[in-house]
């Protein structure tokens, strides 16, 4: 537990992004930067939804949806801040796992300290008179 230890924790939270990040970019876009076509299941039709309340349809009244809107609506704000691109969905996916691997790293770190804790709580009390 000591590579983990509190002088290691940024540079190795640091790396494992940057790592999380180059393998992300390297699967989705090749090294030109050209995007791969990746949109699975209902992605295709949730960007032309978004599309289209970009140019001005109302979801509900000019077309319908059986899922809520939340994902539509993210993306309708992405294309009104960075534009319509094709790029646009791949780095969407880069930030979602990068975020999950942050969330991921930090719960596994309070969980870390937690145990520490209890580690340090058990020896204080065998060093008090357990024996």
């Amino acid at each position: 537990m000591k590579f983990l230890g509190k002088k290691r924790t940024f540079p190795l939270t640091a790396s494992i992004l940057l790592g999380g990040f180059v393998f992300l970019y390297l699967s989705l876009f090749s090294l030109s930067g050209i995007p791969y076509h990746f949109l699975p299941g209902d992605a295709t039709n949730i960007m032309f939804n978004a599309c289209r309340m970009l140019r001005g349809n109302v979801i509900y009244r000019d077309f319908f949806e059986f899922t809520p809107a939340g994902t539509e609506v993210f993306y309708l704000l992405m294309f009104k801040i960075l534009g319509v691109h094709a790029w646009l969905p791949n780095v969407v996916l880069i930030g979602l796992g990068l975020s999950i691997a942050w969330q991921k790293m930090i719960r596994n770190s309070g969980q870390r300290k937690k145990t520490e804790v209890q580690e340090n709580k058990a020896a204080e009390q065998n060093a008090r008179g357990q024996w």
